[in-house]
């Protein structure tokens, strides 16, 4: 989470900071803080990689299951129909 200087909490713990990377081929994608939620995209794994609160391992939604996500109006199914 982005904190500007000047509202930046005083009781903030950077112990509580930790490396993410992809759990799959281990590329680095930054700092995370381990009381909030991260979120992270993996281009080499096509995946999006979700990090709660607490949590050391975290979800994967691939790609392409994120495509076929579609809510049912019928724009939604004309898409899925072309696809």
């Amino acid at each position: 989470m982005w904190y500007s200087p000047d509202n930046e909490p005083k009781d903030k713990n950077f112990d509580n900071l930790e490396q993410a990377s992809c759990p799959v081929c281990k590329v680095a994608f930054g700092k995370r803080d381990l009381g909030e939620i991260y979120t992270a995209h993996c281009y080499e794994c096509r995946a999006t990689f979700t990090w709660f609160p607490w949590k050391l391992e975290p979800r994967a939604v691939l790609d392409k299951d994120e495509e076929r996500k579609r809510c049912g109006c019928s724009s939604c199914e004309a898409k899925r129909k072309s696809i």
